[in-house]
């Protein structure tokens, strides 16, 4: 899906050209605008917890700690991944008003915090890394500008170190 580009960007029309098929095609699979963007809600959504979820398998296996893997999410998302951020918070925003998206965004947001959970033990810790991190990012976002990735390291280590989640190289 056309995830560099803007919420007003994503067309049935667009979107076929970038797929190399007719527009009849996507108007067939998605009848309107906004089944196609809360697929592409999905589709990004998706792409996000996968990305998470093998950041989280390096510091399983023991390539990287966890802060060194959760540092390097979150540099990649706010990096080379910055479009395709952007092109998911605009849709979160945009799913405020279409209460038929609210479920992507819960399970989204549910995988993220599963994930981390899966290091604290505890859910509440969870909801407040992913958030404290989830706001890192967004603030980075809507300042213009993409934060060295030493303050992304120093910011992860603290948070990590905050709700003391123990290294699973360690374990």
């Amino acid at each position: 899906m056309i995830a560099t580009a803007g919420l007003t960007s994503v067309t049935h029309r667009a979107v076929a050209a970038e797929a190399g098929v007719s527009t009849a095609l996507t108007t067939y699979h998605f009848a309107s605008l906004d089944d196609l963007l809360q697929a592409t809600l999905s589709s990004l959504s998706a792409t996000a917890v996968a990305r998470l979820a093998a950041a989280a398998e390096l510091a399983r296996s023991g390539e990287l700690s966890l802060a060194d893997a959760a540092a390097t999410f979150l540099i990649e998302e706010l990096g080379p991944n910055r479009h395709s951020f952007i092109a998911s918070l605009e849709l979160q925003f945009a799913s405020v008003r279409r209460p038929a998206w609210s479920p992507v965004m819960t399970s989204t947001h549910e995988a993220f915090v599963e994930l981390i959970q899966h290091y604290v033990n505890d859910e509440e810790a969870a909801r407040a890394i992913f958030s404290a991190a989830f706001g890192f990012a967004v603030l980075h976002v809507l300042e213009g500008r993409t934060p060295p990735k030493g303050t992304c390291r120093k910011f992860v280590a603290d948070l990590v170190s905050r709700y003391d989640v123990p290294d699973p190289r360690r374990s």
